[in-house]
Parts: C-alpha cells; structure tokens; sequence
C-alpha cells in the first residue's frame, strides 16, 4: 500500500473538486483516497490521514477551505446514518458495486444530454460538461471524461471572443451595405468564389485564390474593388463596390478586418443565443456563411460561456448559503418580495438556527473540559457562516489543541526535545516548551522556558546533571489560548567526547572533553574485544590518559566512562561508555596490495592488505608506475608529488583492512604507503584497469534487425557488443556514421551486452557489461486497400483487406485520411475514419469498410496499429495510398 501524500491529495482531490462546487460528486474512493485491496487497519489508517488534512484546510480561506467545510459534513451525515463502516473492505465493495450499477443509467442519460446539445459541435467546455453532469453526483471526474469520449466530443477551452468592432465607421453602414450587396460575410465579399474559410488563429480560405493573398488586407480589398469597377453595373455590384470601400478605408485607419469579419458575424449569434435559439442552430447559422464547421464549433461553445442573463436573486441565496456566507445571504434576502423571498428568508433562519445551536454545544463542550468536541462543532459553523465575526473569536478562544509525541532525549551533555503537531495546527501555530525539576510544569508559565528555534523540535543546551527533569510543550493559535500541556521526562549524564588516541613508540595516549561538573573518569584497557572492566589507566586531571605499558603489534580498547555526583548523596552516576582502539606505532614496514573492482556510486575499488597494529598505511594512486622500489623510504614532500590519495571506506577485520574507495577512469597504479617518523615505506602496488559504463542502453528492433544505442562515456574509443552466439567491437566513428550499432538478421537472441573500451599506451580499460533485453520479432500483417464508388453518386467507400500468416487477437485497426503531399506517419497526423479491433485467422482475410468524407486532392488513406501493437503492419505499394 502506497504512503498518504498530502501534497499529492491536494493537488489531484481538493483543487479539482472545487470547479465541481457546491456539488460534490460521491465518489468515496477517490474522495477518501483508498482502493478495494486495503484491509480493515490500512482503511482505517487512511481515512483518519484525509480527515485530519480536511480539518486542517478547512481553517484556511478560500474554495480549498470551502470543499474541506462540505467534505466534514458529508463525513459526518455518513456516520450519523448508522450503515456506513468505512474501515470494513465489504462495505466499500458493496457500494462500489452499487455505484457502478447506478453510473450505467446517469452515463447515459447525460451522453443522450450532450449528443442533442453539443453533438453537431463537436466540441465542449470543462465547464459546460460540469454544467451537464451537476444533476449526477455519482459521477466523478473520470465518469464525466468516459461521457465525453462516449459522446464524441472534444474539450476546449473557450476562445477570446472580440467585444467591439474596431472600426472608426459605424458599423451599421457596412451591415446596411453587405445586406444590399447579399453577401452574408465579409470574406465572401472579398473572395465571392470561396467555399469555406476559417477566422482562428489567423484567416484561411478554401480553394486559394490565384490572383490575390489569402489574407483580409487593405491590398485584396483594394483589389477586389478593381474588379468590382470592371464588372457591369447594378445595385448589387455598387453595393458590393461601396463595402469593398469601407473595408479599405478602416484598413487604411488600421482596423484589424479578420477581428471585424469574426465580430460581424458575432452580431447574429449573441442575438439569437440571447433569444434562447439552441447551440445547434448557431453552428448551421456559422457554416452557413462559410465557416469552417471546426472554427464553428468553437465559436459556439465560446458564445455560450459568455456571461449571459443574470441569475435570479433566489438562486443567488442558495448559493451564498452553499458557500457558507450567511450574512452576505440574509443581506441578499432584503430585496426579495413575495414567495421567493418567504422562501430564500426560511432558508437563512434554517442555517442560522443551526449555526447558533451549533455554538451553544461548543459552549457546553468547553465548559466541560472537551475541547477537541467544541473545536470540531465551531468548525462545522464555521463552514455554515464564515462571515459571521463573533464566530470566529468564539473559535478562536477555544484552547488549542495539545501537541502529539513528546520525546525527551539525552543529546550529548544537552537534550533534544521534539513533538509533533496535532491535525489542525496550521503555520500560525505557535510552541512553547518549559522545564522543571522535581515536578511537571503546570502551565506555559510555570517553569524556565527553553527558546525554540524552529520548526517542531528545540534543544535544552544547560540541564542539571544526573536530576531528573520535566518537559512540558503547549500550542497556541494566533490570539488564542495555550492548549493542555504534553509531557516528557528525561535524566542527563554526560558521556566523554571527542576522544583523540594516538600511538607512540611503545606509548599510547588519550585526551577527550568532558562536562565541567565530572567527579572523575575512569579509564580501563583490555585485548581484543572492548569489556567493560579490565587493566585500569592512570588519568590525568580527568582529561588525559599516557599508557606506557603498552606493547607493540597488540590492539588494544579503551573504555572511558564518566562519573557525577548522585544528587540523592548515595554512590555515583555513570555515563555511557566510550570505547575507543589505541596501540603503540612501531616500526614501519611495506605490505603488500590488492585490487579488485566493486559496485557502487562511480568507478569503485576495493583495496587489501594486512596491516599490524598501530601502523598507519596510505594509498595513492596515479596513472604512471611508482618511481620508488620495494621498501625504499619516501621523503613526506616527495610522496605529496605523486598521484592522489584514495579516500573511502575502510573496514578493519583483524589485521585485514579493507579501502573501498572511487578511482579515476583508465589504467591507475595503486601504492600502499606505511607512514614513519622519517617518511614513508613504499609497499607493493597493485593496477587498476577500469572505464566509465555506458548509460541509456536501448535496443530496436526494425524487422529482422536490430538497432542498439547507448550514451558513450568520456575518453571512450571503443565498446565490446555481445550476444549470444556472437560478439563485435565498434569504435565511436563506426557508431556514428551507422547511427548507433547495427545488427543485422538478429533473430534468436533476447540480450545484449555492452562494455565501454578505453584504448592506452599500456594496454585496454574495460567497463562493467551493461545489457538490455531485446524485443521478439512481431509477426507481419499485411494489407490491400483500394477505393470503391464516386462522390456525386453513391460517396466514396475505403475497402481494406487484412491477412496475416500467423493467428493473432487483440489488434486495433486505425483507418486515417489525410490532406496534402505528405503521407501521414502516425494516426495523429489525419482523420481517424475507424477504428476496430479484429481477430486474424490465416485462412480468412479480414475485410473493413468506412465511407470517405469529400477531401480536396491530393490526399492519403493510410492504416495503423493501435499501441501496443502485436504485429508488424506492412504497407501496400504508395499508388494505393495516395490519392491524386
């Protein structure tokens, strides 16, 4: 089961809800973020997450706070109503069932809605679908997707409509002219032959013209009225010469015409939309003066969600009342009359009645001690009155609620005091946390308060040492009350810290640093394993130890504990033990280094060698060899001259130390070095061949070949390319000029492997192998395609005839037509005409029909596989694609 995220709930449950109020959809999965595999406590752990977030948002201001608000009564009726147990998995599988049983009928009854209001469109708002499906509160925002899939629609955003013509002249004159004219737009009076044209996004026309731009521009209007003075004489041509005239002088005045040509045919649809005439009759108006039926489209569902009649002032109470604004409410009331008014007034006094019975529980809740009960009944009228100033401070008297979780522990000679904060703390929320000794303070006062910082953790820097001292954290929202204290007790004996040991000849010695109020710290020494007694050392001023009983090449623990006064005057108190290793340093001497490489973040080494106790060994690495022999002394300035020195993790077992550490690409000298008072032994070196992998392995498969492609790592001249049955090396300028490395008639195997090759004066560097899986060869599924019929007759049929050599199911069959000379290379790149899925048998050719719209030459019938495909779909020759 997945982690509650809240960011993640707010950002895909709360914010989309909002768009959906005041009527939330009852879909309880998602609006309590659980799926039908939980069990009883992964149920019940997830629904106290959410509605611990609801009544934290809920406090906030705001649509979030507002959807919260609704969110806490719909829990609430669900538990007042006796048959919802959210933490039972039956429960939610039973309603589940239920609600889909439900959803059938509601999806098609508003799929039936959209098809007769918005289906010769083809296009839709967000908010008209959410319009569409207020009626149906089982469906959520998925359910509303799948009815506009279902219905055939696409959802758009509206389009900005122009407000105003933009014109110096009335406008009146140029609609008096083009009516004279009987031309129906202003296009058309530009371009008479045009079929079709489009306004959005910029101005098209259908077919082009061959004389002139295809624009609306002061030089075609200028040369339509060349051709209007050519033509013989009527009052239809002077009408059309006398609106060509107005067109060139607002262009010349710098009037935008394709905002004018869209504004004009504006005027119609707003007066008709305003006349109450259906989307539908808007859309033939539009494409009845030529507009192209998808500009149409849009244009009509941008018309509609346009600010149109006001609502009536009834409606307008409901949903102030909604929204929780119950004075703006009882205001709006004021100016109703008659029923409505009788009716929106019983409404107020319904929801007041309810606010103040409400406030008078809290009031008897607090009084008697409960407070998280008076929160959550304020909350609730909160939500139904958010206007309502005395609520509020009602709300905020109310004490907070008490922090979660005290911890007190001992941090060094500190304490480390952390909590978490209850459900409803919000960043206004402030802390406060104080200490006492003997007892637990009694209130936010009552004791010396420890600052904090930030966030929800502080730390006490001064506690007395070995007393037992008292915690106390309280909260409080701005201007409220400090909440009930939440408790934490903790005992503070300081342990020995930042110990230093260091080996001499035939001596050991120690320092640490230790609290001030130390009695005494004990120092004992043991072999091999660290105990908690053994040989006792001497120690100095409580600081210090010099153990000059030591011996060379053993490995010895000390075990530093100290010691304080017992405040009750009985014994002592011990701290913790410190254990720390020490041995003597004796003579350096070389050793001898291996070298293996290991996984991890990079290129990684792992290094060992036997080291005796006391002695301190370094490791350097280079690409050159070591200019010293076996055993030669090195002077510390020399060695600092050569190469690096490696630096990771070591692990001592016994005398084996392991050095796991990141090395350089390419072919590295590894050196041990055993340091001495008078310089460095140089030991036996061990080489170190390693190159940075490949990344972004891919392999594609083209039929029987097969392309691999990879992200080739710096200083890299080479790659190893293995499979099975096969092997070859590439160099970067083979790579580049095939494009990747090619396989050719790659059919068995399922892996290849790839290793990065690095080419040097000494020899090959050679990386991990990286693989990647290799897809199986899909089947071929061929196709014939041939066109059937003619437009003026009976319309154009596509006939596509599918067979394959193997049985295969669950294949989609995408039939596309596209315009132009390109052929479409994906089903997004033209019109779907079908889309079937079909069962391939080999013996029986599948054959599929669809009509063919009237498309202008030339243009291209072209089938596809649905993704994920299953086959490998072959393309009959072009003369059957194109169409010219």
């Amino acid at each position: 089961m997945v982690g509650f995220d809240p960011r993640a709930y707010e950002a895909q449950v709360l914010k989309p809800l909002r768009k959906r109020l005041p009527h939330l959809p009852d879909e309880l999965l998602t609006r309590y973020a659980v799926d039908l595999t939980m069990d009883s406590a992964a149920l019940r752990g997830r629904i106290d997450s959410v509605v611990r977030l609801w009544n934290k948002a809920a406090m906030k201001a705001g649509p979030t706070g507002l959807v919260c608000q609704q969110l806490l009564r719909k829990h609430a009726e669900l538990q007042r109503g006796g048959n919802a147990d959210l933490t039972s998995p039956q429960w939610w599988r039973t309603r589940e069932s239920a609600r889909h049983q439900q959803l059938d009928s509601d999806i098609e009854d508003i799929v039936a809605l959209l098809e007769s209001s918005h289906g010769e469109l083809g296009v839709i708002t967000h908010n008209q679908l959410r319009a569409a499906a207020a009626a149906h509160p089982t469906l959520g925002d998925a359910e509303i997707e799948q009815v506009c899939m279902t219905a055939g629609l696409q959802i758009v955003e509206p389009v900005e409509l122009p407000s105003a013509a933009g014109m110096r002249g009335r406008l009146e004159s140029l609609n008096t002219k083009l009516l004279a004219a009987g031309v129906d737009s202003i296009p058309r009076l530009l371009f008479p032959d045009l079929s079709t044209f489009g306004l959005l996004g910029g101005f098209t026309v259908t077919p082009l013209p061959a004389d002139r731009d295809a624009a609306l521009s002061q030089r075609v209007a200028e040369k339509r009225g060349e051709d209007l003075d050519k033509a013989p004489d009527s009052p239809a041509i002077r009408a059309n010469r006398e609106a060509v005239g107005i067109l060139v002088s607002e262009a010349n005045s710098g009037a935008d015409l394709t905002a004018l040509a869209l504004f004009h045919l504006l005027q119609e649809i707003r007066a008709k939309r305003a006349d109450g005439a259906q989307p539908r009759t808007l859309l033939r108006l539009l494409t009845r003066s030529g507009l192209q039926t998808t500009d149409a489209g849009r244009i009509v569902v941008s018309v509609l969600a346009e600010p149109g009649v006001r609502r009536d002032s009834l409606a307008t109470v409901a949903e102030l009342l909604a929204r929780g604004k119950l004075v703006a409410a009882q205001l709006a009331t004021t100016t109703l009359a008659g029923p409505q008014g009788e009716t929106a007034r019983e409404a107020v006094a319904r929801q007041r009645e309810q606010v103040a019975s409400l406030r008078r529980a809290a009031a008897e809740d607090l009084h008697a001690g409960r407070d998280e009960q008076a929160r959550a009944r304020l909350r609730e009228a909160l939500g139904l009155a958010c206007d309502l100033p005395e609520l509020t401070e009602q709300l905020t008297a109310v004490p907070a609620a008490p922090v979660l979780a005290v911890t007190a522990d001992a941090d060094g000679c500190g304490v480390h005091i952390a909590w978490r904060p209850a459900p409803d703390h919000s960043d206004a929320t402030t802390f406060r946390v104080v200490r006492r000794e003997g007892r637990k303070p009694a209130g936010a006062d009552d004791g010396r308060e420890i600052p904090i910082r930030s966030g929800h953790s502080t730390a006490d820097e001064a506690p007395p040492v070995g007393r037992r001292v008292h915690y106390a954290a309280f909260a409080r929202t701005a201007g409220g009350q400090w909440s009930r204290p939440a408790y934490a007790t903790a005992q503070i004996v300081p342990p020995v810290t930042d110990v230093v040991v260091e080996g001499g000849s035939n001596v050991v010695t120690g320092r640490w640093r230790v609290h001030p109020d130390v009695a005494a710290v004990e120092v004992h020494r043991t072999v091999g394993v660290p105990r908690d007694r053994g040989q006792p050392v001497a120690v100095d001023c409580n600081r210090a130890f010099c153990d000059e009983t030591a011996v060379d090449g053993v490995a010895y623990f000390y075990t530093l504990v100290a010691c304080y006064p017992d405040p009750g005057g009985i014994g002592a108190l011990r701290s913790a033990p410190a254990v720390v290793r020490g041995a003597t340093r004796p003579e350096p001497r070389p050793v001898a280094l291996t070298a293996t490489p290991t996984t991890g973040a990079g290129l990684m080494a792992r290094l060992s060698w036997s080291q005796r106790p006391g002695s301190e060994i370094v490791v350097r690495s280079s690409p050159q060899p070591c200019p010293w022999e076996y055993g030669q002394v090195v002077a510390p300035a020399e060695l600092a001259g050569y190469g690096v020195e490696l630096d990771g993790t070591r692990t001592a077992k016994g005398e084996s130390m392991t050095l796991i550490a990141p090395v350089p690409p390419g072919r590295s000298y590894c050196v041990p070095f055993t340091l001495g008072a008078h310089g460095a032994v140089r030991g036996r070196d061990a080489v170190v061949a390693l190159a940075e992998p490949v990344r972004r392995l891919r392999a594609q498969r083209f039929g029987d070949d097969v392309r691999v492609t990879w992200l080739w790592p710096d200083k890299v001249s080479a790659a190893d390319v293995r499979w099975a049955g096969g092997r070859q090396r590439i160099t970067v300028q083979q790579y580049r000029d095939e494009g990747g490395c090619q396989l050719r008639g790659f059919l068995g195997a399922p892996r290849v492997e790839v290793g990065a090759v690095m080419l040097g004066e000494s020899g090959e560097s050679r990386s991990a192998m990286m693989s990647v899986v290799v897809e199986e060869r899909p089947p071929p599924l061929t196709y014939q395609l041939r066109r059937r019929g003619y437009h003026l007759i009976s319309g154009v049929t596509c006939v596509v005839t599918l067979s394959g050599a193997e049985p295969l199911s669950g294949v989609t069959v995408i039939i596309v037509a596209a315009t132009g000379h390109s052929m479409p290379l994906s089903p997004e790149s033209g019109v779907e005409l079908l889309r079937r899925p079909v069962v391939i048998d080999p013996a029986v050719p599948v054959v599929l029909e669809v009509p063919v719209p009237r498309l202008t030459k030339p243009y291209w019938l072209r089938c596809f596989l649905a993704e994920p495909a299953p086959a490998l779909l072959v393309d009959p020759p072009v003369g059957q694609l194109k169409v010219s």
